[in-house]
């Protein structure tokens, strides 16, 4: 998952990549360290996303290692038609795009104004993503669990405390 940036191939070869996977991340204990770790707040989703917006307004970059395979999903993948087209959904459980709704408004609270192209795009893709499964996956129901995201007394506990 390349996110918002993609890549880019140095002169001496080194690709740098965009926005990463935890799953799939190796880091630097330097790194880590004055990173800070991870945000254990965010649970499940945007974990990833938190860490690696730290990185890059230290400067820090992604180097990808492009012989290194490693298949991960986020949930199922449906295929769905749209008239001769096919098209390959990744639909997760209700509990995730809960998370991933709660995380996402912490995230661009705390990385917005900094990284605005980002929030937008952040934004973009998870509202993208939320109506086609909406929209052409018959049995899902994801706006209940994230409507519930921003009326959670925990949603409002957390997002009284960031203001960053």
């Amino acid at each position: 998952h390349w996110g918002s940036g993609g890549r880019k191939t140095l002169p001496n070869g080194v690709v740098l990549g965009g926005e990463p996977i935890t799953s799939g991340l190796l880091v630097a204990w330097r790194t880590l360290v004055e990173l800070g770790g991870h945000d254990a707040g965010l649970f499940i989703d945007g974990v990833d996303t938190d860490f690696w917006l730290r990185a890059r307004s230290l400067g820090l970059n992604v180097v990808v290692a492009m012989s290194t395979l490693l298949e991960h999903r986020l949930g199922q993948g449906r295929t769905v038609r749209i008239g001769r087209r096919s098209i390959e959904l990744t639909v997760a459980r209700d509990f995730r795009y809960y998370y991933q709704a709660r995380n996402l408004v912490v995230l661009v609270r705390r990385h917005g104004r900094q990284n605005p192209w980002w929030a937008v795009g952040a934004v973009v893709r998870q509202l993208r993503h939320l109506t086609l499964i909406t929209a052409l996956v018959p049995w899902t129901r994801k706006l209940p669990p994230i409507s519930r995201a921003s009326r959670s007394p925990m949603w409002m506990k957390l997002s009284s405390r960031i203001s960053k």
